[in-house]
């Protein structure tokens, strides 16, 4: 069975090589149930035509225009993968109308799996340009199905009244693990300059539904009564200020540690 996995969101984060890319993953995984390995169409900003990247697995990378992190592309561009079927990885996007009704004129069954209902961010502009999009897709969102990946995007969906099936939460990549050398605990602490007590560790994007200030102040409630415990924080992302911010003024500051971005083999 021949499936497209479709990432409308045309931002810059879960570029291939970072620590747990889904749709990649997830095809993987399917390819075991199906005996094929389905495509994965990322829009990327660099390519004039259909691109694929066979060292990444059955990777195309299409042309798109768009608008902030919404991807606009040309739904033909889909025609010479023969697909049977399709998972579009979005929350609500712009072009998500214009891919559901695509599947649906070729009798195509489409998954659209939602890792977030509307907009996150605090900008008035920015939550009625996604409750546009919303009312734009209306119709279209009833002609698929519809997968939430946590429980809370889930009950966000319901009051909405979007149709929503089920909750499919996110898995791991499993292939990603088999080439990294292997420490016992006491070296991979060393070479990282831990120490022996327990760790509290955050690995996400530095954004609101993630939760990374309540990661912090768990830590520092937990700090007191563990005096060898540590945090570390690893992603980028628009709180990223604002947290480290917090861990400066946080009396327990030299318990915590935070990188940044870090590179999957790193």
């Amino acid at each position: 069975m021949r499936i497209g996995i479709l990432r409308l969101n045309c931002g810059e984060f879960g570029k291939i090589g970072s620590y747990n890319v889904q749709e990649t993953g997830l095809a993987r995984a399917l390819c075991e149930y199906t005996g094929e390995l389905p495509y994965v169409f990322y829009l990327n900003k660099d390519v004039e035509k259909p691109e694929t990247d066979l060292e990444s697995g059955r990777v195309v990378y299409l042309p798109h225009r768009g608008i902030g992190v919404h991807g606009i592309f040309d739904t033909g561009l889909l025609d010479a993968y023969d697909l049977q079927g399709m998972i579009v990885f979005s929350d609500n996007q712009f072009w998500q109308n214009h891919v559901i009704h695509y599947c649906e004129k070729r009798s195509i069954p489409c998954v659209c799996y939602w890792g977030g209902g509307l907009s996150q961010k605090s900008s008035i502009v920015k939550q009625l340009f996604t409750v546009g999009i919303l009312i734009k897709n209306w119709r279209s969102y009833h002609k698929c199905i519809n997968i939430a990946k946590t429980n809370a995007v889930y009950a966000k969906m319901r009051r909405f009244c979007l149709p929503v099936t089920s909750v499919v939460h996110v898995g791991l990549d499993e292939t990603l693990l088999q080439d990294v050398e292997h420490y016992n605990k006491e070296e991979a602490r060393r070479d990282l300059g831990l120490g022996s007590g327990r760790i509290l560790l955050y690995v996400g994007r530095m954004v609101a539904n993630k939760r990374p200030i309540e990661a912090l102040r768990l830590f520092e409630k937990m700090a007191d009564e563990d005096p060898a415990l540590q945090l570390v924080l690893i992603g980028e992302g628009p709180l990223a200020q604002t947290l480290r911010e917090m861990i400066q003024n946080s009396r327990f500051k030299d318990r915590v540690r935070y990188e940044g971005a870090v590179a999957y083999r790193q």
